[in-house]
């Protein structure tokens, strides 16, 4: 049987950039621009000392895991995506490790509610993870002396609620899941099965976006900085603002230049989390 062509991550991008609005909403292309800033993840702590995360939220169904593990394969294929349950059955020790384990590279933490065990933890590791400060001795009994687990990445938070501690919430986007409005469920569901056939080409826009890393530092930083410093929250600035001058940096990289109908209506979204 013939291999699948691969998908050219110039095309692939252009064909999330179109589906992704109208399966998941204009704010899925904000999630898109905080999935592309892992490719600065390191620069981005240096500068600012927070990677910020993205913390998708709403009802049951919304398809919050369904758009993360769409996200996460950017830079995964999605037999190597790693994703915990959050709650009893995921120690925060559990956590740590596979924020160990993934660096630079998203990974999911599922079903986040308000009450939890020992939430304050949580919240603690949340924050951690974004700055990549926290770390944690592992005392398990095949440990070696000296052994330390460190938070290498920022993890996508799919839940029902969204962090109700002001300092956790400032360091991830945070993106309510909504059906999008005047789309038919059988637009939506085109959309979504198009996604589905490049689902497993999207890990060489990643790789593609690693390439691009010096010019993409060079252009979201600065940018970023300029907001940042100009704003009464940087944090909830520096979230949105890496994630739209990303999401922009990569389609001008693939030679797709957004109109000026896509510019006001994701400067709006933009505007709207940095207000949050």
């Amino acid at each position: 049987m013939p291999k699948k062509p691969m998908t050219p991550p110039a095309t692939a991008l252009h064909l999330l950039i179109k589906h992704l609005p109208i399966a998941f909403g204009t704010d899925a292309l904000l999630a898109l621009g905080n999935i592309f800033s892992y490719a600065i993840a390191d620069d981005l702590v240096q500068e600012f000392f927070i990677h910020p995360g993205l913390w998708l939220y709403g009802p049951f169904a919304s398809g919050k895991t369904t758009l993360a593990r769409l996200l996460a394969a950017c830079w995964s294929p999605e037999s190597k995506i790693e994703r915990a349950t959050l709650g009893n059955s995921s120690s925060n020790v559990a956590l740590t490790r596979i924020l160990h384990r993934n660096p630079n590279r998203p990974v999911i933490f599922d079903e986040y509610r308000h009450r939890m065990p020992d939430t304050e933890a949580l919240e603690r590791l949340l924050r951690g993870a974004a700055e990549r400060s926290l770390t944690m001795k592992v005392t398990t009994l095949h440990a070696k002396k000296g052994d330390f687990l460190r938070t290498l990445t920022t993890p996508i938070v799919c839940g029902e609620n969204r962090s109700r501690d002001a300092a956790t919430a400032s360091r991830y986007l945070g993106i309510r899941m909504v059906k999008p409005l005047l789309v038919s469920a059988n637009r939506r569901r085109a959309s979504w099965e198009l996604l589905k056939v490049i689902h497993g080409d999207l890990p060489r826009v990643g790789r593609w976006l690693k390439t691009l890393r010096g010019d993409m530092r060079a252009t979201v930083i600065p940018k970023t900085r300029t907001m940042a410093a100009h704003s009464g929250r940087p944090r909830q600035t520096i979230a949105a603002c890496v994630a739209m001058e990303s999401l922009l940096f990569a389609m001008r990289a693939a030679g797709i230049a957004p109109t000026a109908a896509f510019l006001t209506k994701l400067g709006t979204r933009e505007q709207f989390h940095c207000e949050k």
